[in-house]
C-alpha cells in the first residue's frame, strides 16, 4: 500500500519483533513531522520505551497528535502499543545470546535473528551519523604530518589494521596499542601531529588521562567512539556512533564492525593516495 490519505494506515499489522524494520522501510512514506518521530525512535529505541508520549513529542520537536499519527501510520494501536512492541523487540535481541546452543541445527536457526539484528543496528548507526563530524576528522588528519592511531582491547586490532592500510597509501601513520606506550606518547609528539583514538567503550579512563597530556603538546586530537563516551566530553573532534541495548556486550562483533566501517569512511574521505596535506614533489624516494 502506498502513502496513506488522512488517517489511513500504511501496510498490514506489524509482526512482533519487526517494529524497527517496519519504521525504516516506511520512513519515506511518512509526513515530514512523522519522520522526526521516526528518527528519534530508530536512533534511541531503548530510551523511547521509558518516555511518555509528551516526552517523545518534546524530544522530536512535534506535537503529541503527531506522535499518535506516527503510531497509526505503522498500523499500531497507539503509543503504548509502540512502546510494548519496542520493549519486546529489544528484549529479543538481548536474549539472543542468553540461550545455550545445543546443536548445529539450533545455531543455524539463530542465524536469521542475528543477521536481522545486525542489519537493523547498522541502519540506525547510518541514520544517526553526522556528516560534519566525519568531515572534521578527515580535515584533522589531512592537515597532519604524522597520524598516531591509538586503541586498546578490541580497538587495538583496528588501529594496527589502519596503520597498515594507510602506510600502503602513502600516509605517515603509526599504531600505538600498548597502554604504557600510549602513556609515553607525549614525549614523541610534536606540533603538526594528530592522534586518532578508536574505542567501542563508554568508559575510557586511561585514554582520557592520556588525551589530557597530549593536549599539552599542541597536537590535533580526534576520536571515533560510541555515543555517550567519556572521550566525547573531552576530545575536540569526536565522531560518534549509537549502540542500542544488546549491541555492545552481547554483540561484541557489531561494535567492531561499526568502528571498522567508520574508519573506512575516514580513509575514503582522505582519498586514495593522500599525503595529509603535504606536497610530495621533491620528497626523496
Amino acid at each position: 500500500m502506498g502513502y496513506r490519505q488522512g488517517n489511513e494506515r500504511i501496510g498490514g499489522r506489524v509482526p512482533m519483533g519487526q517494529v524497527l524494520s517496519r519504521i525504516e522501510s516506511l520512513r519515506s512514506q511518512l509526513s515530514k513531522s512523522e519522520k522526526k518521530v521516526a528518527a528519534i525512535v530508530l536512533a534511541q529505541p531503548n530510551v523511547i520505551v521509558q518516555l511518555s508520549m509528551a516526552q517523545i513529542a518534546e524530544k522530536a520537536g512535534v506535537s503529541e497528535p503527531t506522535v499518535l499519527r506516527f503510531c497509526r501510520s505503522l498500523n499500531l494501536g497507539g503509543y503504548q502499543d509502540l512502546k510494548m512492541r519496542l520493549a519486546r523487540e529489544l528484549a529479543q535481541g538481548a536474549n539472543l545470546y542468553a540461550h545455550q546452543v545445543v546443536s548445529p541445527e539450533a545455531s543455524f536457526q539463530m542465524a536469521p535473528q542475528l543477521f536481522d539484528r545486525v542489519l537493523s543496528g547498522l541502519l540506525r548507526v547510518r541514520n544517526a551519523l553526522n556528516v560534519q563530524q566525519i568531515q572534521a576528522v578527515v580535515d584533522c588528519l589531512r592537515q597532519a604530518e604524522r597520524v598516531f592511531l591509538v586503541g586498546l582491547g578490541e580497538a587495538a586490532h583496528l588501529a594496527q589494521e589502519g596503520q597498515m592500510r594507510w602506510l600502503q597509501r602513502g600516509m605517515n601513520a603509526v599504531a600505538v596499542v600498548d597502554a604504557q606506550d600510549q602513556s609515553r606518547l607525549s614525549g614523541w609528539l610534536k606540533p603538526g601531529d594528530a592522534v586518532l583514538m578508536l574505542s567501542t567503550a563508554k568508559e575510557n579512563t586511561h585514554l582520557v588521562r592520556c588525551l589530557q597530556a597530549w593536549q599539552q603538546q599542541g597536537v590535533s586530537l580526534a576520536a571515533i567512539g560510541v555515543d555517550g563516551s567519556d572521550l566525547a566530553e573531552c576530545c575536540p573532534i569526536y565522531l560518534k556512533f549509537v549502540l542500542e541495548a544488546g549491541e555492545g556486550a552481547l554483540f561484541p562483533s557489531f561494535s567492531r564492525l561499526v568502528l571498522a566501517i567508520l574508519l573506512d569512511l575516514v580513509q575514503f574521505g582522505l582519498g586514495v593516495n593522500p599525503d595529509l596535506g603535504r606536497d610530495q614533489e621533491g620528497e626523496p624516494d
